[in-house]
């Protein structure tokens, strides 16, 4: 109740070593995370569009680290076997003191915006409208703080060649997700909403 967007409360992921610990892969090194995730009846249907509202904030003293850290993903359901990448086809990052947009596809991961100045001590409010698919229609239109930062057109989907359905899901997830370390860190969510259009 301390750290309030609107209304009485917000929730808090306190996130400390070795939470919910992954061991290292061939995807990739160990890591640990404390995330929420949206009920399975709530995922996004491929080929829809979708509006997804949240606010995040970072305390002043959040730590800055060279790490891996997620704090917001949309992931791809893999329905049958191993499907690879295993990584989010779109993420808001937290490294170095600076935020970052990713989106990944089979081309790669690029960076579709990168934060300037400091994103501690004060909330930011995203809104995404997304159509998941793996053909050109694609959609990914972000915004923080009623600006817009991301307009992108394209694949935003894995295709059926890296294991995953032509007509599969995808969820959301927001917390703290990164490589191992000693320290904790805590952030704070609130106002998440999401519909279809």
């Amino acid at each position: 109740t301390e750290v309030v967007h609107s209304g009485h409360s917000a929730a808090q992921i306190t996130l400390r070593p070795k939470d919910r610990f992954e061991p290292a892969s061939e995807d990739g090194a160990a890591n640990e995370r404390d995330e929420l995730m949206e009920a399975p009846r709530y995922w996004s249907r491929s080929g829809r569009l979708y509006d997804y509202a949240f606010s995040l904030y970072l305390p002043k003293d959040f730590p800055i680290v060279e790490e891996r850290l997620v704090i917001a993903q949309w992931k791809q359901l893999c329905e049958w076997a191993s499907c690879h990448p295993d990584n989010p086809v779109l993420a808001i990052r937290y490294v170095a003191g600076i935020l970052f947009v990713t989106r990944k596809n089979d081309a790669g991961q690029v960076t579709v915006y990168r934060s300037q100045g400091e994103m501690r001590g004060r909330w930011l409010d995203f809104r995404f409208v997304t159509r998941f698919s793996q053909s050109e229609d694609g959609i990914i239109n972000g915004w923080m703080n009623g600006q817009q930062i991301v307009e992108y057109r394209g694949v935003t989907a894995y295709r059926a060649a890296r294991g995953y359905p032509a007509d599969g899901f995808f969820y959301f997830k927001m917390g703290l997700y990164r490589d191992l370390m000693k320290e904790p860190m805590t952030i704070y969510l609130d106002d998440f909403r999401k519909d279809q259009l």
